[in-house]
């Protein structure tokens, strides 16, 4: 019989995979293309985490519904995809008021 394999404190079995692993296995993938060895010095590239929140925000914006979202996200609350959701995309109201250039007078 082989012997029993250490899980740890963080894992309920041994070949679970952590998030933060996740998260560094993702990076070193995206590291290996070089798609954003370009970007400058002040610019990140984008990790495990934004990509995922992105493609939440999308299955939003292409009409599922939360809870359809909060299941392929495999979210247990309802808030937790919420705010995945959140900070994409700027949200405005259109209004119907308009200014004219005789009271901007041309200028900005």
């Amino acid at each position: 019989m082989p012997a029993q394999r250490r899980v740890g404190t963080t894992k309920e079995h041994y070949c679970q995979l952590t998030p933060d692993r996740l998260g560094k296995l993702f990076a070193e993938v995206r590291d290996s293309t070089k798609l954003f060895a370009g970007i400058s010095e002040s610019a990140t590239p984008p990790t495990f985490h934004e990509i995922r929140a992105l493609a939440s925000d999308r299955y939003r914006a292409m009409g599922y519904s939360t809870r359809e979202v909060q299941q392929v996200m495999a979210h247990t609350d309802e808030r937790v995809t919420k705010g995945y959701q959140a900070g994409h995309g700027i949200e405005f109201t259109t209004i119907e008021i308009s200014l004219g250039e005789e009271v901007i007078a041309g200028k900005f």
